[in-house]
């Protein structure tokens, strides 16, 4: 690439990029955000020196952006549905990239701008990639897989992958790019091979024996340097000649990182309780340690260095940062929000299972017609103990009236939930095996419980007695169709090789059911219009390319069915519900947010929010989402507005957040420690002047 073509290149996508970013930061309204770190493990962490920013990646998809200084959270990315396993940052440019998986057994790499929240490219690869890495001037992104024809070029102006290296070579673990972006370096483990390229002609310039399967190599600043981990310890090697400039022993290596500020050497090893973390230094042909041993303890992922500190990532979700100098762990970021598992509402009153927990929330915001959280007259908040600690969820038996389960434990008993009375009894069924499904048999009297054993059972509420309904490997979901008859669905490779079955309870009778695809991720069923809404996975010929769909199906026999939504790819997390009082259904397939459907064709979209929700659920004139980062969105059904975000605490406080950046509190006093409040282009700076004044009945526990 010549020296004209690489400014030009940089032009255009100044020009391309920021007037995007411009415009996003100028009209956007204030946002306030809750300041938690990730539901579940923080996978990964990096951070940039240039804007202060840290920026952290966990498994529940999301990549968040903190501002560095005094650790309060920026922005969310909705990444993936899946957990993010890499994130890399640029050095001098607003651009993140990330890597997750998609579908049964590909991977998703995703290019976004992290100051507008937006994916500009992605990719989905056969292979995880081993690298990722941003060239200096942000011309281009590398990526190496684990193939013989390993190095990829993305041109980050046009989005096309590119290939000035076009032979394939062997399988690379490290690369690095040249500040000029006419050269670059990488090392092949397997052969203990080093090789400059030239990317203006892609030939090979120079070819260097060295060490043999280094792992975590590390350039250092001289460029002359890299550091990595050898079978022995740690090795320093001469990226010129090859040659082994020092070593020292070092057992069971698992990260190595430089911090850019002091060209010093951190080093975290696996250890017998847990992991541990030293600090080195290569000076005057000699590799030396700076400090004795710090303890990670056992929940240590990753680590980066940021402005003197060393922040590390653990599995429970904690951020935690050190001094070198210092023994004493402090905690950069918590993780605050403990997930919503189920949502149901009733008249003026949701009903949410968090934790070991039923949280009634009763306000006027729920009554029908009212959209705006900002003139509730009152908000009651309730809380009574279940007697489960988690994955506890809420099945609709009659009005009023909920089936109580988990999903968690062997030999489970079910409870009823009368949230008129604020009454919760046992009832007489135990389930030996796990739960997945629990459905109302429609007459008040039973339920069919989904097992982990994929056994569907019908049992009584009042005997607690039971009988085998179904049962076949491979069973995803089920469905009443009336007062006798169950569709079920799963994979094709059962007994009837078809992906669904409709049974007679009552003879056993079992007829397989004519619906597209090979795997049903999900259905939902419209009794009054006798219409079925299948999410499954179908495949273009034999040997083609898989895609996730959304089919209606209106007759009783379950044929001619009509296409509404085709998603290119596997989208294993498509879900599918259905509001009997405007007709329609609701479903999360293609991760383009929650699109809506009459039975024909697809009739809208609900406005945009963070993530697109694991589960939808509608009552009235509000549809609830399910967050997978714990959050429940609540919008209108007509209007299709986003009303608020609900987010409670494992301390036992909430809040309430809108998109209008407004907030409500449990105790305001908290405001400044638990929320963050990024100012838009005419909104008051001032936190406090964002609060929601809704009176709030103090809490009751039952």
């Amino acid at each position: 690439m010549s020296r004209s073509v690489r400014i030009l290149a940089v032009v255009v996508a100044a020009v391309v990029l920021l007037p995007v970013w411009i415009h996003a930061r100028d009209a956007r309204e204030a946002r306030v955000m809750v300041n938690s770190s990730h539901l579940g493990a923080v996978t990964a962490i990096a951070s940039q020196a240039v804007t202060g920013r840290v920026f952290t990646a966990g498994s529940d998809g999301t990549v968040r952006v903190w501002h560095g200084e005094d650790r309060r959270l920026q922005r969310v990315l909705p990444a993936s549905p899946f957990e993010v396993r890499t994130l890399t940052a640029a050095n001098n440019l607003s651009l993140l990239a990330t890597v997750s998986p998609e579908g049964r057994d590909g991977y998703r790499l995703g290019i976004w701008n992290w100051r507008t929240g937006r994916e500009i490219y992605h990719f989905t690869l056969d292979n995880e990639p081993l690298t990722v890495q941003f060239s200096p001037r942000g011309n281009f992104l590398v990526y190496t897989l684990p193939e013989f024809r390993s190095l990829r070029f993305v041109n980050l102006r046009t989005g096309e992958h590119e290939q000035p290296v076009q032979r394939g070579f062997g399988i690379v673990s490290f690369v690095t790019i040249a500040t000029s972006e006419e050269r670059i370096m990488t090392y092949i483990p397997a052969g203990g091979r080093i090789q400059y390229w030239d990317l203006q002609s892609g030939d090979e310039i120079q070819r260097i024996t060295t060490e043999l399967d280094l792992e975590e190599f590390t350039l250092l600043a001289n460029r002359r340097h890299g550091v990595g981990a050898g079978r022995d310890g740690l090795v320093v090697i001469d990226v010129l000649n090859g040659e082994t400039r020092a070593e020292r022993r070092l057992a069971d290596v698992v990260t190595i990182r430089r911090d850019p500020e002091t060209d010093q050497i951190g080093v975290v090893r696996r250890v017998s309780a847990g992991y541990e973390f030293t600090r080195w230094e290569y000076r005057d042909g000699r590799l030396r340690r700076l400090d004795m041993p710090r303890s990670l303890g056992s929940g240590f992922v990753e680590f980066t260095f940021h402005q003197g500190r060393v922040l590390v990532a653990q599995q429970d979700g904690t951020i935690t940062y050190f001094y070198p100098f210092s023994r004493l762990d402090r905690v950069f970021a918590y993780p605050r929000t403990q997930p919503v598992q189920s949502a149901m509402a009733a008249g003026r009153s949701l009903h949410l299972t968090v934790g070991d927990e039923l949280i009634t929330i009763t306000s006027d915001f729920f009554t029908y017609g009212s959209a705006d959280v900002s003139e509730a007259r009152f908000l009651q908040y309730d809380r009574m103990q279940l007697p489960y600690d988690r994955d506890t969820e809420l099945t609709p038996l009659v009005p009023g009236k909920y089936i109580v389960w988990t999903s968690a434990l062997d030999d489970s008993q079910l409870y009823l939930l009368d949230t008129r009375r604020g009454r919760l009894s046992s009832t007489e069924i135990t389930v030996p095996n796990r739960a997945r499904q629990v459905v109302a048999s429609g007459d008040s009297e039973a339920v069919y419980i989904l097992d982990n054993t994929d056994t569907i059972g019908r049992y009584e509420l009042e005997s607690g007695e039971s009988e085998t309904v179904y049962s076949a490997p491979g069973i995803q979901t089920f469905a009443r169709l009336g007062p006798r008859r169950l569709l079920i669905a799963g994979g094709s490779d059962h007994v009837f090789d078809t992906p669904a079955v409709t049974v007679d309870t009552q003879t056993g009778e079992t007829v397989p059911v004519n619906v597209s695809g090979f795997y049903i991720l999900d259905m939902a069923y419209d009794a009054h219009g006798n219409t079925l809404y299948v999410a499954a996975l179908e495949r273009d010929g034999p040997r083609g390319a898989v895609r996730t769909t959304l089919s209606s199906y209106r007759d009783f026999g379950l044929r001619g069915g009509t296409r509404l939504y085709s998603h290119p790819g596997e989208d294993l997390g498509a879900t599918v519900t259905f509001d009997p009082v405007r007709r329609r259904a609701y479903s999360t397939i293609g991760f383009r947010g929650v699109q809506i459907f009459d039975g024909l064709e697809g009739v809208g979209t609900l406005e945009a929010t963070v993530e697109t929700p694991e589960h939808v659920y509608a009552y009235q004139d509000r549809v609830f989402g399910l967050n997978r980062s714990g959050s429940l969105s609540i919008w209108h059904a007509d209007s299709t507005e986003h009303l608020l975000e609900f987010h409670a605490f494992y301390d036992g406080n909430w809040a309430i957040t809108t998109p209008r950046g407004q907030y409500a509190l449990a105790r305001p006093e908290l405001a400044d420690e638990y929320l963050s409040l990024i100012p838009g282009r005419t909104a008051p700076a001032d936190l406090r002047a964002r609060e929601l004044r809704i009176p709030i009945r103090e809490p009751a526990r039952r």
